[in-house]
Formats: C-alpha cells, sequence, structure tokens
C-alpha cells in the first residue's frame, strides 16, 4: 500500500511550479511548500525520530506543511481547536503526551509549561542547517489523534493509524480525481476529522488547497474571488474565482 506521504512527494515532484496552497492574500507553489515542510521537519527531528506533535494554529499554509512534516519524522499529530478554552487544549495536550507544542505565539502565562511550547518561528530556527532523513514509515504507527468536542464530558481521542490514512488516500484520491487545473476548498477547522479529506487528498493529487477560514467564505464558497496573490517566494499568481 502506497505510504500517505508519497502522495504528496510525488505531486511536488512533478509539479513544481504549480500552486500548493492559496490562503488569502497569499500563496505558496508546491517547491516553496516542500521546502517550507522540511525546513519544519528538521526541527521536529531535534526531538527525536516519531515525535508527538501537538499543534494550536488557525488553517492555512504552516498548519498544513507541520502536519506532513510530522508525517515525515516518523510522528504523530494532535491538532487542538483554537478557540476552545485553554484548560481544555491542556488536558488534550496531557492526554496525548505531546513531545511539543507548535503554536502561533506565546501566551502571556507561558501556557503549556512542561511540553516544550515552541512558536513556528522557533521551530524553524531551531532546525536550520540541522541533520533531517525520512524515517521510514511503519503503517502500525499512529499518523494523529483528534480530540472529540467534549460536550457531553471530557473529550476524548481518537487515534488514527498511519494505515488508517492510507488506505483512505487509496480511496479518496482516485475517487475525487482532482488534478492541478483544480481548487480545493478546505472548509473544516482542523480539529475535526474531516480536514483530512481536504488537506491530503488534494495535497496529494497535485491540486490546490484553498483556505476558507472566514464565516463568509464557508457559506459562499462560490463567491469567493481569488486575486492575484503573492506567494512566499515572490512569484505572483493569476486571479481565479472558485
Amino acid at each position: 500500500m502506497k505510504d500517505c506521504l508519497d502522495y504528496f512527494l510525488h505531486a511536488a515532484e512533478v509539479n513544481p511550479n504549480g500552486v500548493a496552497v492559496i490562503d488569502g492574500a497569499q500563496s505558496i507553489s508546491y517547491a516553496d511548500f516542500h521546502s517550507l515542510m522540511l525546513s519544519m521537519a528538521r526541527g521536529l527531528y531535534t526531538y527525536g525520530a516519531k515525535p508527538k506533535v501537538a499543534f494550536e494554529l488557525e488553517q492555512g499554509i504552516d498548519a498544513y506543511a507541520l502536519e506532513i512534516a510530522v508525517l515525515y519524522v516518523g510522528g504523530v499529530f494532535c491538532p487542538l481547536n483554537v478557540g476552545a478554552p485553554h484548560e481544555r487544549k491542556e488536558l488534550m495536550v496531557a492526554e496525548f503526551g505531546a513531545s511539543l507544542v507548535v503554536v502561533r505565539e506565546h501566551t502571556a502565562d507561558g501556557g503549556y509549561a512542561g511540553y516544550n511550547p515552541m512558536t513556528l518561528d522557533q521551530l524553524k530556527k531551531h532546525g536550520v542547517g540541522g541533520d533531517l532523513r525520512l524515517v521510514s514509515p511503519n503503517d502500525g504507527d499512529s499518523a494523529y489523534v483528534i480530540f472529540t468536542s467534549g460536550s457531553t464530558g471530557r473529550p476524548k481521542g481518537v487515534e488514527i493509524l498511519r494505515r488508517g490514512l492510507n488506505k483512505f488516500l487509496e480511496w479518496s484520491i482516485p475517487t475525487y480525481s482532482a488534478t492541478s487545473a483544480d481548487r480545493w476548498g478546505q472548509f473544516s477547522l482542523l480539529s475535526f476529522d474531516l480536514s483530512i479529506v481536504d488537506i491530503f487528498t488534494c495535497l496529494g493529487s497535485g491540486a490546490t488547497l484553498v483556505t476558507l477560514s472566514d464565516p463568509s467564505s464557508k457559506l459562499r464558497p462560490s463567491r469567493v474571488q481569488l486575486k492575484s496573490t503573492a506567494s512566499r517566494s515572490g512569484t505572483r499568481y493569476p486571479a481565479w474565482s472558485i
């Protein structure tokens, strides 16, 4: 069975100049997205192979790259709901047993003490010049953990094996038949399992993932205007509308 990571690596190899993600006013090519992912993977690799990485990030380029970077080093990722009460997120991090927690910025009280809280910028700097190798995947390892909302009690972590993600993509990628000409809206919060369908099916197909994070774009995605956007490498891409 093909590994989940192989789909993305193949897409980046055959379509390096294609647009991987459009995130508001920013876009990024597959080549640059691959480089961003590797910079994060180097930082993660300093924690050893197969780290357990919780993260509190909004939908967007950095969060998508981080999920793939965790899989690259054989780790397990756990997305946290940015809008959830902090106490609840700390319970999830503790139950998950995180090696580190990646956040957009540090909170005033430090947050996630004892679980190596680190901003994205710190993670990237941490891995500059560091060693990196693709960890041989084991389909019996965990790929990610998603927690229930906890609306009826304490949130419960649901563990998804790499084998399960591989099998899902074996079905979803040919079923949806996305190509480099397609634009795929990414609706769901990253703490919901449905986000995996968007992120991994799209980026494993070489299509363009479009972040839809504000309420108006989620309600009326056909009206989203993708104006000329600046990429992280400085290249500008033309305008599209979904």
